[in-house]
Order: C-alpha cells, then structure tokens, then sequence
C-alpha cells in the first residue's frame, strides 16, 4: 500500500463534486499514475492562492479506469473523510520528509500526484 497527496487547482465546488461522485481524475500526463492501485491511501491538497490547505482523506477503491469520455483516467474513492478544518501545509513543512527544502516547499506539490511515506501521511493526519 502506498500513500499519495492528490492535488487539485480548481475551486472548492469541484472538489466537492468529485467526492460527491466518489472519484478522482488522473490525466493522462500525470507522473506516478501508473503507480496507483486500489488500497492506496490519499490526501487531498488545495493548491493556489486561496488554498495551501489539505483537505481530507480517502482510499483507492479501484486500480486505474478509463474515463469514457475523454483520453484520460480516473480511480474511484472509498472511506471519504472532507475535514471540517482543513489544515494549513505552512504548519507542518518543517515536520514532513518529502519535502526537501523547507523554504521553497511548493514545488513539492506540484505535478499532480505526489508519494508520500506513511509516517507523513501519519504527521498530516494527526493534525486534522
């Protein structure tokens, strides 16, 4: 079992959309999807201006699909925990492995998909 941060640009309605549809989309260019697999454990993060927070949690319900509509991907999701706070990334930098320089920890973030080890999946839960 592996552990991921999901990452979404897009506005807090469609985040909300694709929980209530219980599945996340994975584009086609998207590093790591081919990694993903059903059991996997995710956090969802809120990049942005307005966002910099982490949303909730989830697991991998399914391995990768074809989403019929387009030339893209999607998994489905299980177990959805959207946190009543969300919690700000800024706040726990300093504790999480997987990023390397604190200062400019954004780039972390990017791509789309990113692994995480257990213990920061474990650090990031703690605090919701």
């Amino acid at each position: 079992m592996k552990h991921w941060i999901f990452v979404i640009n897009d506005t807090d309605k469609e985040f909300q959309r694709r929980m209530g549809d219980k599945k996340w989309p994975i584009f086609h260019y998207t590093g790591n999807r081919k990694q993903i697999h059903s059991g996997d454990k995710v956090i969802f993060y809120k990049a942005g201006i307005e966002g910099k927070t982490l949303l909730g949690t989830a697991k991998i319900s399914s391995e990768l699909l074809n989403d019929e509509n387009q030339q893209d991907y999607f998994v489905a999701l299980d177990e959805i925990k959207v946190w009543k706070k969300p919690v700000k990334i800024k706040n726990l930098v300093d504790s999480l492995e997987f990023i390397g320089d604190k200062v400019q920890w954004g780039r972390y973030l990017q791509g789309g998909i990113r692994e995480i080890s257990e213990n920061d999946y474990g650090i990031i839960v703690s605090k919701s």
